[in-house]
């Protein structure tokens, strides 16, 4: 149980950096709201790219889609639903396992 945690962790971390690759290649592949940013520490200085693109990558692996970044391009888009679907897909297979391993 502890290594598909493990794993569904690596891939989230795989993910981001896969989006920060993105934006440094490409640059405006991603909207990142004004307003944004989760790693603010007492108002001063703003996270690095990899940060926000680290959080980025577990809400959408997590398919919450919290809409404060979004892509912005077919590239970034196309990412973005492949990361999705391989979160929920990940999550159906354990579950499943697990349910079987019950029986």
């Amino acid at each position: 149980m502890a290594g598909m945690a493990s794993l569904y962790l690596l891939i989230g971390f795989l993910w981001s950096r896969i989006y920060t690759t993105l934006e440094s290649y490409v640059p405006g592949s991603f909207t990142i709201s004004t307003s944004f940013d989760p790693f603010m520490v007492d108002g001063f200085g703003y996270s690095s790219l990899d940060n926000k693109m680290l959080y980025f990558s577990f809400v959408t692996l997590l398919t919450v889609g919290y809409g404060d970044i979004t892509p912005a391009n077919s590239v970034a888009s196309a990412l973005v639903v492949a990361e999705a679907l391989i979160g929920q897909l990940f999550i159906i297979f354990v579950v499943a396992s697990i349910f079987r391993k019950l029986r």
